[in-house]
């Protein structure tokens, strides 16, 4: 109806239908690595290709917490201050990932 009157029209998928989407697909819009505590990871891609310097993913996304310690000595904190909001609850920290990732350039998922 809406087409026919020259409206520009197309469908509306939902996640499993992007992914899936022979153009998304073609693009590589989404990507694959093996997060070192998650597995599999399909996540959106770089929006930006450049044939001398491919985008690559470095590591997976932190977990919460990964970085508290080292953000607060960033802002000024010292170890006895970030210590006493952890211990308060006014921070959260968790360990670091267990293994980096091998820099590698990164793949299209099909």
């Amino acid at each position: 109806m809406l087409g026919g009157a020259g409206m520009w029209i197309g469908p509306v998928n939902d996640y499993a239908g992007l992914v899936d989407d022979p153009q998304v697909v073609h693009n590589g819009t989404f990507v694959e690595y093996e997060h070192p505590t998650e597995g599999l990871v399909k996540t959106p891609g770089f929006p930006y290709r450049f044939s001398a310097t491919p985008p690559r993913i470095d590591r997976g996304a932190p977990r919460v917490g990964e970085h508290t310690r080292e953000v607060l000595r960033e802002a000024g904190f010292d170890e006895a201050a970030i210590d006493a909001l952890l211990a308060s609850g006014a921070a959260r920290a968790t360990e670091a990932a267990p293994a980096a990732l091998e820099p590698a350039p990164v793949a299209a998922s099909a």
